[in-house]
């Protein structure tokens, strides 16, 4: 599986499409992802790196942008593409500490294949100066907020509740990790499941205490697993399935899930047998679930 030739793709372009749409569509990334890869055939690496670029600069969205701005005189007046293609030059080298020169050259050949060449030279400058200075953040009050990637009332929130220990958990938010899935008993079970993974030689760990959740390490692709498309899982994290298991519904239950998008618990609590769930979200861009 290592040794897939590589597709026609051009995955940073691909990233600063769905970024876009995440700004502008306020679109939801693993949605895009999970949609990407269900029709388009990339290999295991292609796929990886999508995954990494485009959750990687949504969630230091403020950071990056904190970082780029300091050399732009008007950024709203950039083209929103132009924009997002320097996010992921940003994030690549101040957080995959990518070779950054190779990366700069990379995000400025891909400007110029959009259309924007008059732009290419303002992302190299902008780019440069990041490698120059590396990250920046601010000296006031609005730091932690910047560094992390958190609104003022979230950075405020956890200053109330954690006082200075807000910062250690946040730190272990942004470790590096993989993801967790929960397997969907309807189609699939665990013994079945990891067995295939053991024949593709896919890494995995599984939990006594959560007998559907399977945890796979950063850099592998959930298009990759077995059953991606056929529902066999969907992506929730181990904290999310430990609410689904201490609820416990059984059958003749009716659960109301009233911040309910993505969906994610509610599709949990849907695979229960016999129990009906009622899922609702005050935003009305978000799908239907």
């Amino acid at each position: 599986m290592t040794n897939q030739k590589p597709t026609g793709i051009d995955v940073r372009s691909e990233a600063i499409r769905m970024l876009v749409r995440i700004d502008r569509d306020k679109a939801y990334s693993n949605i895009l992802l999970a949609d990407f890869t269900k029709t388009h055939q990339m290999t295991i690496q292609q796929r990886a790196m999508l995954w990494n670029l485009v959750k990687g600069c949504t969630e230091r969205r403020l950071t990056l942008e904190y970082n780029i701005d300091l050399y732009l005189r008007d950024p709203a007046n950039l083209p929103a593409p132009v924009y997002c293609a320097m996010k992921i030059g940003a994030y690549e080298i101040l957080f995959r500490k990518a070779p950054p020169y190779t990366i700069i050259n990379q995000i400025v050949g891909t400007v110029k294949k959009m259309r924007f060449p008059g732009l290419a030279g303002v992302v190299n400058v902008v780019l440069r100066k990041i490698v120059s200075t590396g990250l920046k953040l601010p000296e006031d009050e609005t730091r932690f907020g910047i560094e992390f990637s958190v609104s003022p009332y979230i950075a405020n929130l956890l200053k109330d509740s954690y006082g200075d220990e807000r910062t250690a958990i946040m730190n272990a938010v942004f470790r590096k990790r993989g993801y967790c899935v929960r397997l969907n008993p309807l189609r699939t079970n665990a013994i079945e499941f990891c067995d295939s993974l053991a024949d593709a030689g896919i890494g995995h760990k599984t939990y006594p205490s959560l007998p559907l959740c399977v945890e796979f390490g950063d850099g592998i692709s959930p298009g990759i697993l077995p059953g991606s498309d056929k529902g066999f899982f969907h992506i929730q994290d181990r904290s999310s399935q430990i609410c689904c298991e201490a609820l416990a519904p059984v059958e003749g239950d009716l659960v109301l899930d009233v911040c309910a998008a993505p969906g994610g618990k509610s599709f949990t609590l849907a695979e229960n047998p016999g129990v009906c769930v009622k899922a609702y979200d005050i935003h009305r861009a978000q799908p239907p679930v």
